[in-house]
């Protein structure tokens, strides 16, 4: 482990990270409420993190504090299942973070048309290339900037949210749990299909542990920034949808994209246009974030390539470890297997 890098990241940038890579904000559980009823949206909302997102996240909290390692969750496969399964679970995840990461420069470009309807396509180019381009240079002047940075793109992009639930607030009519389940289909079926989406929305907590080796205390700064982030996230999502569904209604017209529309009812066009530049804004630190989280998993493969030798061996002489060397070692000793 580098001196030089770790303690970088402090609780603050670290409840950051866990919040826009896990929620990121209320945006896209629009269709929930639509298509399962305001009753059940808001149970799942509530029930989710304490029956999934809880014993997920104590259980990374636990491992971060047992093994605070670089490379994170891929280290722990290792530790547990050998090379070729730690190879396979930071490789994979590498390769899905093209598909994901892809999303936000996308969206930004979306939600910017807002205001520029007649956007061109190289006019969109050059926005997503200029996204990219900048928010990469954030990431590469380092953790402790890009830590920051997300903190504060983060509060400006969830300002908008904060101010409609506070107006909304003010103009409740009805309960917004009223009425409990929508009347297509059955309350089973709707049951399964909100659980699955719910447990999206409340999923990722494992994939912030490759920034453990760059963190301050990296096992209790971890816990902590757990059980901040996960009230946080819950209501970040209870709070706008309640106050919506009781102020403006109409719960069924609810869908992707749909919170311009709930501040335009319960205060004005200025809202709504600062509603809507909230998903647009949201993107900027999820990218931030997904760049550090994602970029944690080649950066330990190259420390680790270069400590070991080229063939991830250890360097003196490049023999392959005996089966005594590989098994893993005790979570209490700090070793990890085959060092």
């Amino acid at each position: 482990m580098s001196p030089r890098r770790r303690g970088e990241i402090g609780l603050l940038p670290l409840v950051a990270i866990l919040f826009f890579n896990v929620s990121g904000g209320p945006y896209g559980v629009e269709d929930a409420v639509g298509s399962l009823g305001p009753g059940l949206a808001l149970l799942l909302l509530v029930v989710t993190p304490l029956v999934w997102s809880l014993p997920v996240s104590l259980a990374m909290a636990e491992l971060a504090s047992a093994l605070p390692e670089e490379g994170g969750y891929v280290v722990w496969v290792q530790r547990a299942f050998g090379r070729f399964w730690g190879f396979q679970a930071g490789w994979w995840s590498w390769i899905n973070s093209f598909v994901d990461v892809a999303v936000y420069p996308a969206l930004f470009a979306d939600y910017l048309a807002f205001w520029r309807p007649g956007m061109s396509a190289l006019e969109r180019w050059a926005v997503v290339l200029a996204f990219v381009w900048i928010l990469t240079a954030v990431n590469l002047a380092g953790v402790r900037i890009t830590g920051w940075t997300a903190v504060a793109l983060g509060a400006v992009s969830l300002v908008p949210v904060v101010v409609l639930t506070m107006v909304a607030a003010t103009r409740l009519e009805t309960a917004p749990w009223r009425p409990f389940a929508a009347g297509d289909g059955g309350l089973l079926s709707s049951l399964g299909l909100g659980l699955a989406v719910m447990m999206w929305n409340y999923s990722g907590w494992d994939t912030p542990t490759t920034t453990l080796g760059e963190t301050h205390e990296p096992g209790p700064s971890f816990r902590r920034a757990v059980w901040v982030a996960l009230p946080l996230i819950t209501l970040a999502y209870v709070l706008p949808v309640a106050a919506g569904l009781s102020a403006a209604g109409d719960w069924a017209a609810w869908d992707t994209g749909h919170w311009p529309a709930v501040a335009l009812r319960v205060g004005g066009a200025w809202l709504a246009c600062a509603t809507a530049f909230g998903p647009g804004a949201t993107a900027m630190p999820a990218l931030l974030v997904a760049g550090t989280v994602v970029g944690g998993v080649p950066w330990w493969a190259h420390r680790r390539r270069r400590r070991r030798g080229p063939a991830g061996w250890s360097a003196g002489g490049g023999r392959r470890p005996s089966c005594r060397e590989c098994r893993p070692a005790s979570p209490g000793s700090g070793r990890a297997a085959g060092s």
